[in-house]
């Protein structure tokens, strides 16, 4: 017995035996999920192919409309793509159409069919209106008068259609010629379709709860069929379109709004109260009347030199650093320079190493151009600034522009020639000392957006509590007050909310079609 239960000979029959019968019966239902993925891959490719071969049709017919060509000519509602993208047919049919003076809301479906077969559909929606972004190439636009005071700085151009003052320090062409700003119905055509979903806003009043800039109050796209207040103390920030049929006001000197690259649209008259606070990029477009008085916010001081009267300026081609103590903690991201009048300039931020400049901390070394009298903003490497600590803020020109004023301060010199020069690290040896004056350096804690506000059909009345960043419109007549500073800025990355609110560069007052068609709905079916 012991003999046979050692003879292992035969033991592994059973055993293959039974792996093949269980291998066998795998072998069917493997076969039958992987033939149930390979089709599920290929369907997943299809319907993928399919919605890029859709997105072309969609995309054909807004360039078409982009360049003042017709997709649909002669009344015909579809057309078919020439090419086949991904060997499929595409037809792009208009399904809608809302005619507005000068332009038009498209709705566009595009389908790609695969052998006869539907595969995907996308339904598309784009607003057709003139270019306006010309707006944004002057500093001022007005269809009929610009009233200006002595003390008033204008850092470029102005085109006007009625009559111009000429008492404001203006640098850039001051033009007299026809300007057709956009027409009411065109811009409530555009804006209502980011609102014509909402659910009217029960209150005639927006009450601010409270917010800080690095937790801000967060404001939802509403639309408003009346009139509308913003109240409140705090830090707010938009997050869509504020459509309002009435009238709109910030009647609280105690809010400060972030517009955050949003519009403020009113059927009505627009009033910001004197004391708030009005952060960009963004439009305040009002149909009536416009009167503008808030604080420009460009952040908070941290560090430099008060707004000073003074005509003395420093010489070209000078090293120049002025020794401060900072008065707040951030991070600075604007340095601005007081100059006389136009050039360029190149500033830098040192550490303070014993009473002399020491290790550099932030640089601009490209040329920086100065567009007039006044203070010039420049976007600067965001840089930590420590209340209490002293700093030296650094500039060099190429004309004897920088403003200095006669006090008692710290500060150094060398000459340096202005081509080619790069801010050294560290600041180095050889200055001579300067204790009599005080050269005209800041820095903040908040770059210029750019601002657009416009009143449609009425008056823009512009006195903001410091320098303006961006482009002012009216259509009666544009005024500003005493001591304003308009600096026509650069415009954020991607645009403004405005029709073709890019880059500009429309010119003349004109306007007319151009390639920028934005999309308002984007849908795959």
């Amino acid at each position: 017995m012991k003999g046979k239960l050692k003879n292992e000979a035969g033991q592994a029959l059973p055993m293959a035996l039974i792996m093949l019968v269980l291998g066998g019966l795998l072998v069917v239902p493997t076969l039958s999920f992987m033939t149930t993925n390979l089709n599920a891959n290929r369907t997943v490719n299809v319907k993928t192919s399919a919605i890029y071969a859709a997105d072309s049709g969609i995309q054909d017919a807004l360039w078409k409309l982009g360049n003042d060509i017709d997709p649909f000519p002669g009344g015909i509602t579809f057309y078919n793509l020439a090419e086949t993208p991904n060997g499929m047919t595409v037809t792009i049919e208009k399904q809608a159409l809302t005619t507005e003076p000068d332009g038009d809301l498209y709705t566009l479906k595009s389908t790609a069919r695969l052998n006869g077969q539907v595969k995907a559909v996308i339904v598309a929606q784009a607003f057709k209106g003139s270019d306006f972004s010309w707006l944004f190439d002057h500093a001022i636009t007005s269809g009929g008068n610009v009233y200006t005071k002595k003390s008033d700085v204008i850092n470029g151009g102005i085109l006007y259609e009625g009559t111009y003052d000429f008492n404001a320090q203006v640098t850039g062409e001051v033009v007299k010629g026809t300007v057709n700003l956009p027409t009411a119905a065109q811009l409530s055509a555009f804006y209502w379709e980011d609102v014509k979903n909402l659910t009217p806003y029960p209150s005639s009043s927006y009450v601010i709860p409270g917010g800080t800039p690095s937790t801000p109050h967060m404001i939802p796209s509403l639309y408003r069929n009346g009139n509308l207040s913003i109240t409140g103390s705090g830090y707010a920030k938009l997050s869509g379109t504020v459509y309002v049929k009435g009238n709109f006001s910030v009647n609280d000197k105690n809010s400060i709004i972030n517009l955050n690259g949003c519009t403020i649209y009113a059927e009505g008259t627009v009033y910001f109260k004197p004391g708030c606070t009005v952060y960009g990029p963004g439009c305040i477009i009002g149909v009536g009347d416009v009167d503008f008085q808030p604080n420009i916010g460009m952040g908070d001081k941290l560090v430099g030199a008060d707004d000073v009267s003074t005509n003395d300026t420093d010489s070209a081609n000078t090293f120049l650093l002025a020794q401060f103590q900072a008065v707040k903690s951030g991070k600075l991201t604007s340095f601005q320079v007081k100059c006389s009048g136009p050039g360029k300039v190149k500033v830098a931020l040192y550490a303070d190493s014993g009473g002399a400049p020491g290790a550099r901390l932030g640089a601009v070394d490209t040329d920086q151009d100065v567009l007039a009298y006044g203070w010039t903003p420049i976007n600067f490497p965001s840089t930590d600034v420590s209340s209490g600590t002293k700093y030296w803020l650094a500039a060099i020109s190429d004309s004897a522009i920088i403003y200095r004023y006669a006090t008692t301060s710290i500060n150094k010199y060398k000459t340096a020639a202005y081509s080619g020069f790069t801010f050294p690290n560290p600041a180095g040896s050889g200055f001579t000392d300067q204790t009599t004056k005080r050269y005209l350096f800041a820095g903040y804690s908040g770059s210029q957006e750019f601002i657009f506000v416009m009143s449609v059909n009425g008056n823009t009345n512009v006195q903001p509590g410091g320098s303006f960043y961006g482009s002012i419109a009216g259509n009666a007549y544009v005024d500003l007050q005493p001591n304003c500073t308009v600096q026509l800025v650069g415009l954020p990355e991607g645009g403004l909310d405005f029709p073709g609110g890019g880059s500009g560069g429309g010119g003349g007052g004109g306007g007319g079609g151009g390639s920028s068609l934005p999309l308002r709905n984007y849908n795959i079916q």
